[in-house]
């Protein structure tokens, strides 16, 4: 376990009283894109410290139920509750508490590995960013330079910088976007050790992917997204 300096002080808001239970909760989303129902009254409950992956096609809507869960899209209806917080009325609350990684690396190429989490550990207020970089970058055994920068490195080796940079603050959720896709076999059992650490702590994850996935042995259950609805699974597929 990393310090508690490293955790985010929690404001004084009082929470839901269902997030004693569970850490995501969505009711009756509805989403759509470009006249098209992505999303047709999915409910999904995701207990703290749990690993549940996310099954589904191409277009199915497992991204868009990450960026709901992630306050980074708006529901057309129902409601999304994550680590306590609505991610419509509390959006930043949210933001808080969650580490997120999508298909796109978001990071800056011309700042090296060590640079970007830096970077990142300061705006999530994490007290001495230089020594919490240094700390990612031995986890996830990311070549550590201050000059190269992140644009000449490996698609594998940025998944592995963005990844680090989700779990830099210790977050109560962690939402991942088929984070295995370009991983060689050292990353994927990095990420697994990082699962297992997170859920240890009491976090909860809830990772997509779009077919025979690694890393499914760490999954508590899994769901699969049909005509914009989630059907749950009793076991991993």
């Amino acid at each position: 376990m990393f310090a508690a300096s490293y955790i985010l002080e929690q404001p004084p808001r009082a929470r839901n009283p269902m997030s004693q239970a569970h850490s995501i909760v969505m009711e009756k989303i509805r989403k759509d894109y470009a006249g098209r129902r992505v999303l047709d009254g999915l409910d999904l409950r995701v207990g703290k410290g749990e690993t549940v992956f996310i099954k589904g096609e191409n277009g199915s809507g497992k991204t868009s139920v990450l960026k709901i869960a992630a306050a980074l899209s708006r529901p057309a209806a129902g409601r999304a509750q994550v680590a306590g917080f609505d991610t419509v009325s509390s959006p930043e609350q949210v933001r808080r508490r969650v580490g997120f990684v999508s298909h796109e690396d978001c990071l800056y190429e011309g700042l090296s590995a060590f640079e970007n989490l830096r970077f990142f550990c300061e705006l999530q207020s994490i007290g001495n960013a230089a020594f919490r970089a240094e700390e990612l970058i031995e986890i996830f055994e990311i070549p550590f330079s201050r000059r190269q920068g992140c644009g000449s490195l490996s698609a594998g080796m940025k998944k592995r910088i963005s990844i680090a940079r989700a779990v830099s603050h210790n977050p109560e959720v962690l939402l991942l976007d088929e984070p295995f896709s370009g991983l060689d076999r050292r990353g994927s059992e990095i990420l697994s050790q990082e699962f297992e650490r997170l859920k240890n702590s009491g976090a909860a994850a809830l990772v997509s992917t779009h077919g025979n996935f690694e890393g499914s042995d760490i999954a508590d259950w899994t769901v699969v997204i049909t005509s914009g609805r989630a059907d749950r699974s009793g076991s991993v597929l």
